[in-house]
Formats: structure tokens, sequence, C-alpha cells
């Protein structure tokens, strides 16, 4: 189960970030930004993360029945999100090794 909840965690957020940042949903953001609800809700991580948990939530049956579908979708983007950690700190390590290079 909790393997489960962390899953579903790292999915959710991945779509926050997706959602709020991703270039493929420019024009869709630019849209929903008319609509005074959707342009909060996108300015806010914390309020997008809500519902997108409940999108989420929602297909969490369809994951506990083993769809094919679902844990194919589901999959990528929790593998897209945990190359996105990695890439992050390693990002940070060379800018760390960098700083301590430069600062003797």
């Amino acid at each position: 189960m909790l393997i489960k909840i962390l899953i579903f965690s790292i999915v959710t957020e991945a779509l926050v970030e997706i959602l709020r940042k991703s270039y493929p949903m420019a024009k869709i953001r630019s849209y929903l930004d008319e609509v005074n609800f959707f342009s909060q809700l996108l300015n806010c991580g914390w309020c997008c993360s809500i519902w997108a948990g409940l999108v989420v939530a929602y297909f969490y049956p369809l994951a506990l029945l083993s769809s094919l579908f679902t844990n194919w979708v589901f999959s990528g983007i929790i593998y897209h999100r945990l190359s996105n950690y990695i890439h992050t700190s390693y990002d940070y390590l060379k800018q760390v090794k960098y700083l301590k290079q430069y600062k003797n």
C-alpha cells in the first residue's frame, strides 16, 4: 500500500509540473488563464496538486486492476519524474563542485 501511495504521489506531482510548466501545455494554459478560476489554479502549485490528486485518485481502481494502459501511462510519468530528479541532483552536484573549485 505504501508503494502505491508513493507512486500516486509521484504521478500527481509530475502532472502538476506538466500542467504548470511544460511547453506542450502552453497553449492550453494561455486559454485557461482567461478563466479566473483556472488562472488561480495554475498559478498555485498547492491548489493544482489537489485537483491533480483527485484525477489520479479517480484512476486508482484501474491501477488496482492492473490495467495495462494505466500501468503504462503511470510508469511513463514516474520514469519522467524520476529522471528529472536525477538531472536536478546531478546539476546541483556539478554546481557545488564548481563553486568549491573557484571558492579557494
